[in-house]
């Protein structure tokens, strides 16, 4: 048949008479082979008779056999403990009843996996009764089996069972926030203690596999609230969460795959949380943001107490930053506080604020909240007092940072109180520096 040989084809007889051959039959299934042996006459009178007085007549004599077809399907090769998306690889046999290879087969296997997740090339055709697939994987984290089927004639093969193997969650390349976002609370209360939710992500790969053992970075990012711990380890689940102590007004917290950087780039590897921290005092407002905008280096800022307040808890500001549009930068951030004298001097007493860590991203088109605490609350002389402020940067910035100057126009008013907030520039005021005193800016003052 197809593919049969013999060899040698001329064969000597040992000293027991027997001259050996190897046979391979066919390729085709169920197909009748045969071979023929016959002795040379030459080699018979060359060699003179085997027994005196005894002559042997030339003769033949043929061999037959019948090829088996292929019955059973057979994994030789199955896939091995991996990660979601990697490419896997499986090698099926073609077999008889006896478990012999049918070199002959070359038809169609399929492979499925239980639970059913494959993903790419799953058909292929045997080549000398072998299928070999080689294009194939699977996203879903979990346990597998491959099941290969195929038919022959007709009538389907029995099919085969591979060993059994796991698929594992790829590298963390997204987080999800689950709990403890846009809450109101009272400042102080701290977020995951007490009963309350505990801020939570959940953090998964490309494919959707929750990853455990991964580092997640959580941290303040609009003002200086206690957010421990600062790392956390996901579960088996892909969870991970921290504790959360609100300060007055807006806070922000960052979630985050990435070590903290000076430069971020922006995607689905880091969230903000956001809650309300209420207080039972009434913020003492100065203006709202508009569309103005100052570097904070440029100027300093003025505003102007009142009976309404005796000390000064806190201030907001809204940034903005100019450059790399695509990047998110972290750039620490403090507000330095004098008060004038009843006889129009300086305080010498200069109060600090805790460090506020900004995380902004360049072109100076958004309007970043951020709040400063002053450990130490200021403390006007008297009714009226003016109070300066001025923004000190604590580390290096790629970009100009901008505070927003209010929605005044040059010479108008942003609030129904005059003596709060008018749109001007006061030169030669600046304690800090010889620059100009800006009111009219986008601040919210805290205090009681």
């Amino acid at each position: 048949g197809t593919g049969a040989s013999v060899a040698p084809s001329l064969a000597t007889s040992n000293a027991d008479g027997i001259a050996p051959a190897t046979w391979r039959t066919g390729d085709t299934p169920r197909e009748v082979n045969s071979i023929l042996a016959t002795p040379l006459t030459t080699a018979i009178s060359a060699n003179g008779p085997a027994v005196n007085g005894v002559v042997f007549s030339q003769t033949s004599t043929s061999f037959s056999l019948t090829t088996t077809a292929p019955s059973q399907l057979a994994f030789t090769s199955s896939p091995t403990a991996s990660i979601a998306g990697t490419t896997l690889s499986a090698i099926v046999e073609a077999r008889d009843a006896e478990g012999r290879v049918v070199e002959g087969y070359a038809g169609i296997v399929d492979i499925t996996s239980t639970p059913s997740e494959l993903k790419g090339t799953t058909t292929a055709g045997a080549m000398a009764g072998v299928a070999t697939f080689s294009g194939f994987s699977i996203e879903k984290a979990g346990s597998y089996t491959l099941t290969a089927t195929g038919g022959y004639a007709g009538a389907a093969l029995t099919p085969a069972t591979s060993a059994a193997f796991t698929i594992g969650a790829a590298s963390a390349a997204n987080l999800a926030i689950t709990a403890g976002n846009n809450l109101s609370r009272t400042a102080g209360t701290t977020l995951g203690a007490n009963g309350q939710p505990a801020p939570t992500v959940l953090v998964t790969d490309a494919y959707g596999n929750p990853v455990s053992g991964q580092t997640v970075y959580f941290s303040a990012a609009n003002n200086a609230a206690t957010v421990t711990p600062a790392t956390q380890q996901t579960s088996a689940t892909g969870h991970a969460s921290t504790t959360w102590t609100l300060l007055p007004d807006l806070n922000r917290m960052r979630a985050n795959l990435d070590e903290a950087s000076p430069k971020i780039v922006s995607g689905p590897r880091f969230k903000y949380f956001e809650a309300n921290g209420t207080t039972t005092t009434i913020p003492y407002i100065t203006c709202l943001p508009g569309n103005n905008r100052n570097s904070i280096t440029d100027n300093a800022v003025r505003f102007t107490t009142n009976n309404e307040i005796s000390r000064i808890n806190g201030v907001t500001f809204w940034f903005s930053i100019t450059g790399n549009a695509k990047e998110v930068s972290r750039h620490d951030v403090a507000v330095q506080a004098r008060v004038r004298n009843r006889d129009g001097t300086m305080a010498a007493v200069v109060y600090e604020s805790k460090t506020t860590p900004l995380y902004l991203r360049g072109s100076a088109s958004e309007q970043y909240e951020a709040s400063f605490t002053f450990d130490t609350p200021v403390v006007p002389v008297s009714n009226g007092s003016t109070i300066v402020l001025n923004i000190v940067q604590k580390s290096a910035s790629q970009g100009t940072i901008l505070y927003n100057a209010g929605n005044c126009p040059a010479g108008g008013k942003c609030s129904d109180r005059k003596d709060i907030c008018t749109a001007k520039q006061v030169p030669n005021a600046n304690p800090f520096a010889a620059a100009p005193v800006r009111e009219s800016v986008a601040i919210r003052v805290r205090g009681s």
